[in-house]
């Protein structure tokens, strides 16, 4: 992958497949940035 590419992978929400995607940035040096809603706890 290249930096700035987004990553996805899809995820279950109540036991329906595809329906929620979790989504990244590749950062190009082996990391990646994770969205996620401002209530959720930030792990490092």
């Amino acid at each position: 992958m290249a930096r700035g590419d987004q990553i996805y992978a899809y995820r279950e929400l109540l036991n329906l497949q595809g329906v929620y995607a979790h989504h990244g940035i590749d950062c190009g040096d082996g990391s990646v940035i994770h969205y996620r809603k401002p209530s959720e706890i930030v792990e490092r």
